[in-house]
């Protein structure tokens, strides 16, 4: 809403938007299409935000595993979810990898630069198609479950969040039916994705196989050293012994020699 985008919130709630009588949502079945009209129509509906931002959210996940997993096999998983609070004027993003301790550097890189990659390679029209599909399959197919229908009503009647009645509940299928790839793009560029908006939480689940692995290796290098330097040691004094008596036998070759060499004493002068 601060980029001029609506919200299921009004900057300043007005008492007389408590009644669902005096609520008039726009009416999308003039909604469809690239017009400047039909765009102003989808730009003031309350859904128009949440619908988009789910569009986005489902392509920007399409993009993230056909990249990070299958392209580049950094990670097992990784996907990314928004959090949109329909009693608070924020939202969050909470983008999720999943790899080995010597791979999530790169795996987190990656995911941060595709994430990035939705401000910079807009949404194509086949990608947009793809998750309309995706989620009116999901919305039909959860629309049998009540504890999906319980959520979608969540609200409904608080005071707090004036815009939201049983109508615009039932306006869910035909938003999405009306978002195209411009609706996405705008949207999805008033997401803050830079390194100061970013917090970044590192954890191990499970034993770290790379770390025990790291670690035998460095006791089988310490115990290999250890006993090379207990093999020298104990062959240490054999050797010197060796020495000793090699060089007895050079001394006692020497005091022969000198002993045959030497010349007689003089003898005193009578």
């Amino acid at each position: 809403s601060d980029n001029g985008l609506p919200a299921l919130i009004p900057t300043e709630l007005d008492p007389r938007l408590q009644a669902e009588e005096l609520i008039s949502l726009p009416d999308l079945s003039t909604a469809m299409g690239p017009g400047a009209a039909a765009r102003a129509v989808r730009r003031s509906h309350p859904l128009y935000v949440a619908c988009a931002l789910s569009i986005g959210t489902e392509i920007a996940n399409s993009r993230l595993f056909t990249t990070v997993r299958d392209a580049l096999g950094l990670t097992y998983d990784v996907s990314v979810e928004l959090f949109l609070p329909e009693r608070m004027r924020r939202g969050w993003y909470q983008l999720s990898v999943t790899s080995t301790p010597a791979k999530i550097d790169m795996a987190l890189d990656s995911s941060i630069r595709t994430l990035r990659g939705m401000h910079v390679q807009r949404p194509t029209s086949r990608e947009v198609d793809r998750a309309r599909r995706t989620l009116l399959t999901r919305h039909e197919s959860d629309e049998k479950d009540n504890a999906y229908l319980v959520g979608l009503s969540t609200h409904v009647q608080n005071g707090a969040v004036p815009l939201k009645t049983a109508s615009l509940v039932q306006d869910v299928a035909m938003m999405y039916a009306v978002i195209d790839e411009q609706d996405v793009s705008d949207v999805w560029g008033c997401i803050n994705l830079s390194e100061e908006a970013m917090i970044a939480c590192l954890g191990v689940s499970g034993p770290d196989v790379d770390r025990l692995r790291m670690e035998a290796e460095v006791e089988e290098e310490e115990a290999a050293k250890a006993k090379a330097e207990q093999a020298k040691a104990s062959a240490m004094p054999q050797m010197t012994a060796e020495q000793m008596a090699a060089f007895g036998k050079i001394l006692s070759s020497f005091t022969r020699q000198a002993g045959v060499a030497a010349p007689p004493a003089p003898e005193n002068n009578k």
